[in-house]
């Protein structure tokens, strides 16, 4: 015959690490709502989905998104210019 013990410290534990896990996840959920991770976020998957064309296709990938940056400087810098 087996004995059933009340014992309620392991549930408590569970409980306890449960919260602290809902804790961790809030925090984790607050940060990630933030326009400063996201933009991170964003600029940090381009880089890899670059390094993967520079991977996959060689020079070429890494030429042309360097050749699409010059327009949209000038772009920028005649904007700077004008003040707007």
């Amino acid at each position: 015959m087996t004995t059933v013990t009340t014992d309620t410290v392991p549930s408590r534990l569970g409980e306890m690490l449960a919260a602290q896990r809902l804790d961790a996840a809030l925090k984790a959920k607050r940060l990630t709502r933030t326009l400063e991770f996201r933009v991170v976020a964003l600029l940090l998957v381009l880089l890899a989905v670059w390094g993967l064309a520079i991977a996959a296709f060689g020079y070429p990938a890494l030429i042309l998104p360097v050749l699409a940056m010059v327009p949209t400087m000038f772009l920028i810098l005649l904007l700077i210019t004008v003040g707007k």
